[in-house]
This record gives structure tokens, sequence and C-alpha cells, in this order.
């Protein structure tokens, strides 16, 4: 239970700070290095849905 919750915060702090980055309008430097790895980048699209639709309601 410890890792689904620790990945639902680190999606969380991710789509934060892709929303922070846009409202910047910069590049986030931090998400590069995690880019490489792809395990975020292919569990990202599946994650962001929910939280999208958590932040709408």
């Amino acid at each position: 239970d410890q890792t689904i919750h620790n990945e639902q915060r680190a999606y969380r702090i991710e789509s934060e700070d892709s929303y922070r980055s846009t409202l910047q309008a910069r590049p986030a430097a931090p998400h590069a290095p995690h880019a490489p790895p792809a395990q975020p980048a292919a569990h990202a699209p599946l994650a962001q849905a929910p939280v999208r639709l958590r932040l709408t309601l």
C-alpha cells in the first residue's frame, strides 16, 4: 500500500510541477533527467487521467 501511496504522491508532485512549468512557460529542468528511465513516462498517461478528473471535480 505504501508503494501505491508513494506513486500517487509522486504523480501529484509531477502534475503540480508540470502545471507550474506551463505557468512559468519554462522547460522543466528537473523532469529532463527523469525522461531517460521512461518508467514515469509510461505510467504518467495512466495516472494523469484520474488526476485531471480529480482536479476538475
